[in-house]
């Protein structure tokens, strides 16, 4: 009887420490659920530059021409750093393609930000120009991450 008891006992402990186990697994997070963590604050701090620039854009023409070039540039340094942080991040195979259209984002922003400091560095209005391209493929490169990121949600 005392051995039915220990054998029991080992059963019940050891169906215990199978479902302990299986609820941590499944508990932890995938790769994809991992980097799209680590991604959100990246891309909500991109967010927050761009409303930034936006309201610099509205503000531009009120301001002295060498503070919207410094401002371009403290924007500009923002993006170089969330860039950084971006690159940083360890990719899981699945997310490559999210990696590449918020890289190129993120680049375009920078490129269009700088463009349009040095529209009013220069006064040439040809880098207004540049900028809207920038802008235009920059919003072409989110709007690709933003699928690519649903598709990655969905999985």
């Amino acid at each position: 009887m005392k051995s039915k008891t220990t054998c029991y006992c080992f059963l019940l402990l050891g169906l215990a420490l199978l479902l302990a186990s299986s609820v941590v697994g499944c508990a932890t997070e995938s790769p994809v659920e991992s980097y799209l963590a680590d991604t959100e604050p990246i891309i909500n701090d991109c967010t927050n530059v761009a409303v930034e620039i936006s309201n610099l854009y509205k503000t531009a023409q009120q301001l002295d021409s060498s503070e919207v070039v410094q401002k371009c540039a403290i924007y500009g340094k923002q993006y170089d750093d969330l860039l950084g942080r971006f690159i940083a991040l360890e990719c899981p195979p699945e997310c490559y393609k999210l990696r590449e259209y918020v890289i190129d984002g993120i680049t375009y922003s920078k490129q269009e930000v700088t463009e349009f400091g040095a529209a009013f560095a220069t006064g040439n209005m040809e880098h207004l120009y540049t900028a809207e391209s920038y802008y235009n493929e920059a919003q072409k490169a989110l709007a690709l991450a933003a699928g690519e990121w649903d598709k990655l949600k969905g999985r």
